[in-house]
């Protein structure tokens, strides 16, 4: 069973302040999902474009997927 993940930590926004623990939540929960056998699609800090980006191949990839957390 195919099972994919999205996960962003974005924590220093431009218009904002910075969040203090988004990139190590972030990377906590990818480390756990990849614990049980999910494939994760991460990123951190990213712009509007690369948030696009990542969640355009990520569509792809879930496509073929079973089960989806985004």
């Amino acid at each position: 069973m195919k099972k994919s993940a999205l996960i962003i930590g974005n924590g220093d926004y431009e218009n904002a302040g910075k969040l203090k623990n988004p990139t190590n939540d972030s990377q906590d929960i990818k480390v756990e999902l990849e614990s049980i056998g999910f494939s994760t699609t991460y990123g951190e800090n990213l712009t509007g474009t690369e948030f696009e980006d990542i969640t355009v191949d990520f569509f792809e990839i879930a496509q073929e997927s079973e089960i989806v957390l985004f």
